[in-house]
Order: C-alpha cells, then structure tokens, then sequence
C-alpha cells in the first residue's frame, strides 16, 4: 500500500490526481505522494469505460482496414500512407489500454511515455499522409514545376 494514505474526505485539494477521497474519479485508491494509485483490485475503470476503450481500438483498426480496401479498389495507392500514418497512434491506444489492463502498475509506467510518445508521432504522421494524399491529388498544368 502507499506510504501515505489519504484520508476518507480526500486530501482536500480537489485535484483528481491527488484527491482520492470517497468522491474521487479514482475508486479504492490512494495517494503515494504522487498521485492517485489504485488498490489493485482494476477499479481503476469502469466497465462501460473498458467497453469504449476497447471498441475504439477495434474501431480504429477497422478504419485503417477500411481505407487500406479503399485505396485498394479505387487503385489510388496513395490513400494507403493514411492507413500508414495512422498506425503509431493504434499503437498509443493499445499502449493506454495495456497500461489499464495492468491496474495502472507503476512498474508499467514506461507505457504512458509510450503512448504520449506514439500520440505525438501519429498527429504528425497522420499530418503528413493527409498533406502527400492532398500533394499526389492535385492536378497539375503541363509545363508547370511540382
């Protein structure tokens, strides 16, 4: 268990990540001098929240599955970058949930560097397939320079 507990009331700050009272976002935790820590008993989210992390991730795949067919059937490879860009941040959301699936161990918290590293690098990879689909559909004037 923490080193420091916090009492029943919370610890009256109102910050989510420190205030484990019985009114905290966080059910059967505690504070270690950090943060909110869970008891391990995976409280740590709710059911209906495991059902939308868990069917965004498969949401997520089905697009890239979806705009892979695309670019197949209309034969415009290029579409195919998007399903590209988008893999870092699938890799984010499977390191999110990972990390919950594990009630939050601090020993994992190597996944949350992970995931807002993954997250970083899928909006600018993401950024980066939407400009070259937008740059490869373009038409371009005989005799203009690209």
């Amino acid at each position: 268990m923490c080193p420091r507990q916090a009492k029943a009331s919370g610890n009256g700050n109102g910050d989510p990540l420190t205030d484990c009272g019985q009114h905290s976002i966080y059910a059967n935790a505690s504070y270690n001098g950090r943060c909110c820590v869970s008891d391990g008993s995976m409280h740590a989210l709710s059911l209906p929240t495991w059902m939308i992390h868990i069917s965004s991730v498969l949401e997520w795949m089905a697009a890239m599955w979806f705009i892979w067919q695309f670019a197949t059937v209309t034969q415009r490879r290029v579409w195919r970058w998007l399903t590209v860009g988008m893999f870092p941040a699938l890799v984010s959301a499977m390191a999110a949930c990972t990390w919950h699936f594990f009630d939050n161990d601090p020993g994992f918290a190597w996944l949350v560097t992970l995931q807002a590293a993954m997250t970083v690098v899928g909006n600018i990879t993401l950024c980066l397939a939407a400009w070259w689909i937008w740059r490869q559909s373009r038409p371009t004037a005989p005799g203009t320079p690209d």
